[in-house]
């Protein structure tokens, strides 16, 4: 069995992404991301192992990586319309699941990364439905980005 990860509560995760994203980020419960186009990020530890997993669904994907830089509302919506992550939203998501590796890397764990950032469709090994099945703890998040829209987020981990 691996680590107990302890995920913060959504007054720390709304502070982050708050912070992050210059806005008042809302979080509340919601349920799983159950889309067909989804955005994952891994986290791997030192072996090189999935150790943890942030799922986001496409709104909320291309409403973050859209907020981390200004890029207008109208070329995030663009990018769900179409179901593509453009270049430049892709690269700032990244860094956005980069930064949220603090949401895992907290009490006594070992350590994990940032891995890498993957979409649905294309582009989604089975790892990662293999590491969705056997996570033991996930919370399921409503996340909402004033100026930009609102979707879901899943956290998971082994």
């Amino acid at each position: 069995m691996g680590a107990v990860f302890s995920f913060p509560g959504h007054s720390e995760i709304s502070d982050t992404l708050s912070l992050l994203l210059n806005k008042g980020v809302s979080v509340t419960n919601g349920s799983s991301v159950a889309t067909s186009a989804k955005i994952a990020g891994t986290y791997i530890d030192q072996q090189e192992k999935f150790g943890a997993l942030s799922l986001m669904d496409l709104p909320l994907g291309s409403f973050t990586g859209a907020a981390l830089t200004m890029i207008p509302c109208a070329t995030a919506k663009a990018s769900i319309q179409t179901g593509n992550l453009s270049d430049e939203i892709r690269e700032n998501l990244q860094e956005v699941f980069n930064i949220m590796v603090a949401f895992f890397n907290q009490g006594n764990v070992p350590h994990i990364r940032f891995f890498e950032l993957h979409t649905t469709p294309p582009g989604w090994p089975d790892e990662i439905d293999a590491f969705l099945t056997a996570a033991v703890q996930h919370a399921d998040l409503d996340v909402d980005i004033p100026g930009y829209g609102a979707g879901k987020m899943s956290l998971y981990a082994i």
